[in-house]
């Protein structure tokens, strides 16, 4: 589903669909516009959705979700979910101005505070 333009709210409908199926494999979303965000209710977010679907999908083995725009809050909800996943193989995020996947397959969040900091979330 890569070069859509599918939006957060389109997102969420398209996770909702895909929620019963427990041995979806791959999913690209890449290219799309998942992270920019025009009001959106925490409860119909497609970063809410793909938190709570990440670890249900025991059988997923590839996620692409490169150049969606995601901001450092959604970086670190993917993150946390990534956690809790430990099927996947391939996951990929280039192009997300706040996060990326380095070398090792952690996901490096960006966080702009005061200063700049950057952590790892767990490996997948």
């Amino acid at each position: 589903m890569r070069w859509n333009k599918i939006t957060n709210k389109g997102g969420f409908h398209i996770l909702n669909g895909l929620e019963s199926k427990e041995n979806l494999a791959v999913l690209d979303l890449s290219y799309n516009t998942l992270g920019e965000r025009r009001e959106v209710i925490k409860d119909t977010s497609f970063i809410h959705k793909l938190s709570s679907l990440i670890p249900k999908l025991k059988l997923l083995r590839h996620l692409d979700l490169s150049c969606n725009g995601f901001d450092s809050k959604e970086c670190k909800s993917i993150g946390y979910a990534l956690e809790k996943n430990h099927s996947l193989f391939g996951f990929h995020f280039s192009g997300n101005f706040y996060g990326s996947v380095d070398e090792k397959g952690f996901l490096v969040v960006e966080v702009l505070k005061d200063d700049e900091k950057k952590f790892n979330i767990k490996k997948l």
